[in-house]
């Protein structure tokens, strides 16, 4: 996964992909504690993949999401920084 840099307001997708036998579990985490569900954060995950998506960041969306799979032979986990910036802080360019 790859770190974002997004607006207050926008919307953001993570993707993680893991392969095994038996297909692996997929868990969410920011800054170490389990994302759950919400209005504005869906989950999909499938046998391959996992997608965390935050339909509207916020400043406190701001930091560390680690997805971790997992089968009974093992687990693995890849981590991002999502940086949500202020839209106060936007400026506006000439057209």
């Amino acid at each position: 996964m790859r770190s974002q840099w997004v607006w207050e307001g926008e919307r953001v997708t993570l993707k993680c992909e893991a392969q095994g036998n038996p297909s692996p579990s997929f868990r969410w985490l920011k800054d170490g504690s389990e994302i759950r569900k919400s209005k504005d954060v869906k989950i999909k995950t499938n046998k391959k993949n996992s997608k965390v998506q935050i339909s509207r960041v916020r400043l406190e969306d701001s930091g560390n999401y680690t997805c971790v799979a997992e089968n009974p032979l093992g687990k693995d986990n890849s981590t991002s920084y999502i940086n949500v910036q202020s839209s106060k802080s936007r400026t506006l360019l000439p057209t």
